[in-house]
Order: C-alpha cells, then structure tokens, then sequence
C-alpha cells in the first residue's frame, strides 16, 4: 500500500463530510414534513371546529315559539282544527293553525288555510280514537306536545296533552 497519510486523511474527511450532509440533508426533510403535518393538522382542527360551531345551534336548541310556554321537553301550542284525517293506515290526525277564525275553520278547505297561514306555526297532531271522534272542525283548542316532530308540511308533532278551550 502506497497510500500515504494526507490521502487517507482526505478520504476520511471527504466521507465524513457527505455523511453529515446527507444527515442535514434528512433532517431538513423531517423538519419540513413535521412543518407541513403540524400545519394539515391545524388547518384540520379548525375546519372541524367551525363545523360543529355552525351546527350545535341547530340541533340542540328548539326554535322560539311565539304562542307560549317551552320546556325542555315540551312546548304549548294553541288554535282552532282546520282538519280531520286519516293517513297511514289508522292514523288519525287534527291539523291546528294558531289565528284562525271559526267561520273560516269550517267554510275553506284544508289546502286553503295551509297556504293562507303556512308562515305561522301550523302543524298536524297525532290523536287517539275517542279524541278523534270528540273534537270538532272549528274548535278552538290548547296543545301540550312533545318537541320531536315528522318532517312533512305542514309537520306532525305528537300530544302529550290536549285541552278544548271552546
């Protein structure tokens, strides 16, 4: 071997020097895609939070009413039966529309009213038999239901309790 000191010294060097380039060179990588992950993440986590942001408002809290008392767990509704019917099979239904005048609950037509007064809070009940057969058109009446509700229109909402005021 006739390699003398300075070469070997060189080769060694030169060796070192690219390993540690090429360590600089894979951290800088590591840094750069740790930069970018942190930064997917953020833009994630905020994405995600002005998603549920916008909607938990929707979801969890019931409408004002404007025809009285809310609960957690009901509200009160009052008017007069436009309608009598049957759908489904045996489901019998009342349709109460809040402002409505006696005279015009037993003179115009269901479909009629629905779209005079379809801005207010109109809304089909759910009713049992002898209910059903004991109300009349045109009666002015106070409804205790239950928040949940069918989505047709006008909605289908269930009865906790009812009351004839006339």
């Amino acid at each position: 071997m006739n390699c003398n000191l300075e070469e070997i010294y060189s080769v060694i060097i030169n060796r070192n020097f690219v390993a540690v380039r090429t360590i600089n060179l894979a951290n800088d990588l590591l840094h750069k895609e740790e930069e970018m992950m942190n930064r997917l993440i953020a833009a994630l986590l905020i994405a995600l939070l002005f998603v549920t942001g916008c909607t938990s408002s929707q979801g969890t809290e019931p409408p004002k009413h404007e025809q009285g008392a809310e609960n957690k767990d009901f509200r009160i509704y009052e008017g007069r039966i436009a309608e009598k019917t049957i759908r489904w099979e045996n489901t019998l239904l009342i349709l109460l529309i809040p402002n409505l005048s006696k005279e015009e609950a037993v003179t115009k037509k269901p479909n009629e009213l629905i779209e005079q007064y379809g801005k207010q809070d109109i809304a089909y009940y759910v009713v049992d038999k002898k209910l059903y057969d004991k109300l009349e058109i045109g009666q002015k009446v106070k409804i205790k239901a239950e928040l949940d509700q069918l989505e047709p229109y006008p909605p289908i909402r269930s009865i906790i309790e009812l009351e004839v005021i006339e």
